[in-house]
């Protein structure tokens, strides 16, 4: 069975490009501690397991992100705010395993361009 460490995502900020928002999912045995940062503030808060084990069925039972086509897949070292031909990087982390990165290029090509960036979205801007 895999295990997650850690989802983490950031994407620019549409009023400036060179604003970065990010969130962060560490799991832990009872709850998950997420942690939010958005135009210079950082917010802490516990999400409950449940909640936690939704966002993993969204992503992997109804996106099938883990079937993303190559060229969306990354590699850590392409997880690099200052290239602006980035919208997003998703990076989920196992501790069993090695890790999978997806970045954003192209929003009306990309597979689950537009579908990851909503979802993560609403929880970066409730």
């Amino acid at each position: 069975m895999i295990k997650i460490k850690s989802i983490s995502f950031w994407k620019r900020d549409p009023n400036s490009v060179e604003n970065i928002q990010r969130l962060q999912i560490k799991v832990q045995p009872k709850e998950c501690l997420l942690t939010i940062e958005n135009r210079g503030k950082k917010e802490e808060s516990t999400l409950p397991i449940e909640e936690y084990k939704k966002i993993l069925s969204y992503l992997f039972d109804d996106l099938h992100i883990e079937e993303t086509e190559e060229k969306y897949k990354a590699f850590q070292y392409e997880d690099n705010i200052n290239d602006f031909n980035l919208k997003f990087f998703l990076e989920i982390d196992y501790s069993n395993f090695t890790y999978l990165a997806i970045k954003g290029i192209h929003p009306f090509k990309q597979g689950n361009y537009q579908e990851i960036m909503k979802f993560f979205t609403k929880w970066i801007q409730p």
